[in-house]
């Protein structure tokens, strides 16, 4: 496998794993992951972390594509965005908009945090090695 492959299973996996965790608990309830990510942009107005997903996957796109320095900066917003989560006091517990207050983070959360910041390390070494060649090559 490649380098870039391995950087994208990575982080894939541990994304993957991070849905079936517990992310959130709140009073007398837990809110898995899967539930954050397919119900999260409903906080977009309050919260703009759920967009981490987004540019996650565009990190991941994009460095299969070998756009390396996309992927290294949209996985870099990514993780920012996935930190900003921290800030929040609050997170919609169901489909009719009804609030809770946010006890504690789970698993789910920290593996999605893991998960951008793979990408964010994968790619920058990735980057990094990739410049170091270039610059070998004019001497």
């Amino acid at each position: 496998m490649k380098k870039t492959q391995i950087i994208f299973a990575i982080s894939l996996v541990i994304f993957l794993i991070s849905l079936t965790q517990v992310a959130v608990y709140t009073q007398g309830r837990e809110t898995d992951a899967s539930n954050c990510f397919l119900l999260g942009w409903l906080e977009l107005e309050n919260n703009i972390a759920w967009l981490a997903n987004p540019l996650l996957f565009i990190s991941w796109l994009a460095l299969l594509l070998k756009q390396v320095k996309v992927s290294v900066i949209s996985s870099l917003i990514a993780f920012c965005l996935s930190l900003f989560y921290f800030s929040s006091k609050t997170i919609i517990i169901d489909e009719a908009g009804n609030e809770s207050a946010i006890i504690s983070f789970g698993a789910g959360y920290y593996l999605w945090v893991t998960s951008c910041l793979c990408m964010v390390v994968g790619s920058s070494i990735l980057l990094n090695s990739s410049n170091k060649e270039k610059h070998s090559k004019l001497f």
